[in-house]
């Protein structure tokens, strides 16, 4: 069990320095471009790692369809949920919002309230397309994998 909180915002910057490092380990690129067509493996892992560190907390990809009003252009989120608190965390958050400073979007307390946040945030609809569990090293591996490949392509 992780000594800090997940409510508390230091573990979320934690989390946070990951996704970045994974990103900027073999580029100089600006987080925009590197967070690009990542958003699901990094939703994914962050996901992984917060299970790891949090085991009673349970955690959810919202897809978005039809993001920033246009309707080819679809989006993952990762949310959180622990202690009757909903955490929308966006890791590719640099692919909309790039001088963001934080992949914690906002805290609230249903899943209505969530889908009803991003809908603002973003635009299109969205809905929960997966609850995550335990994930294999071996996942971890292929989504980081998947992630370095995209980014290689930019």
């Amino acid at each position: 069990m992780c000594i800090i909180k997940l409510m508390e915002k230091e573990y979320i910057k934690l989390v946070q320095k990951k996704v970045v490092g994974l990103l900027k380990s073999n580029s100089n690129k600006p987080l925009f471009l590197l967070a690009k067509d990542n958003c699901s493996e990094l939703s994914r892992l962050a996901g992984s790692w917060i299970l790891q560190d949090h085991l009673n907390a349970n955690a959810f990809i919202m897809k978005g369809e039809g993001i920033n009003n246009n309707k080819k252009l679809s989006h993952d989120v990762l949310v959180i949920e622990s202690q009757s608190k909903f955490y929308i965390l966006d890791p590719a958050i640099w692919q909309f919002f790039e001088n963001s400073k934080n992949i914690l979007i906002k805290i609230t307390d249903s899943i209505e309230n969530v889908r009803q946040d991003l809908e603002r945030k973003y635009g299109g609809r969205w809905k929960i397309s997966e609850k995550l569990g335990t994930v294999s090293e071996e996942q971890v591996n292929e989504w980081k994998k998947i992630i370095q490949e995209n980014i290689k392509n930019i």
